[in-house]
């Protein structure tokens, strides 16, 4: 059985051997605190959680949170691309003259936070490029 806490979620995990003792557990949170049980996993913090017992299998998917950044950067309609920079890309930090739009700069940081997360979770494919663009979070300019 593993027990995990991220604010006021509690996610109970077991296996078929451990359920008359996860439901007691359960049983016994619920006496002593105020919640409810949602039954099976179907989402959290952002991520799908999807099950196929035929297969054995458990999917997990961002795919709204991606829709949703899509949506809110006004990407929505753009073309997909086989790599998330182009190969050899060489960014640099603005000259120290170079005037920093603050309004673009909180909306860099929105956007790089979100594939970050994305990275860590599911799509490990574009944890580089949100590395490489994170560097450029202070000082980001149209360029980046």
């Amino acid at each position: 059985m593993m027990l995990t806490f991220h604010v006021d979620d509690i996610l109970l995990s077991y296996n078929e051997a451990a359920t008359a003792q996860a439901t007691a557990f359960k049983a016994a949170i619920l006496a002593r605190f105020d919640g409810r049980d949602e039954g099976r996993l179907t989402s959290y913090l952002g991520v799908d959680i999807s099950y196929d017992r035929e297969q054995g299998t458990i999917s997990m998917s961002q795919a709204s949170l991606i829709h949703s950044l899509l949506d809110r950067t006004g990407l929505a309609n753009c073309n997909p691309t086989g790599t998330p920079l182009p190969p050899g890309i060489k960014l640099t930090k603005p000259t120290k003259s170079t005037q920093l739009d603050p309004v673009l700069g909180a909306k860099y940081r929105e956007i790089v936070g979100t594939l970050q997360y994305l990275a860590t979770w599911t799509r490990i494919d574009i944890a580089h490029a949100a590395h490489v663009l994170a560097k450029y979070a202070s000082c980001a300019t149209t360029v980046h």
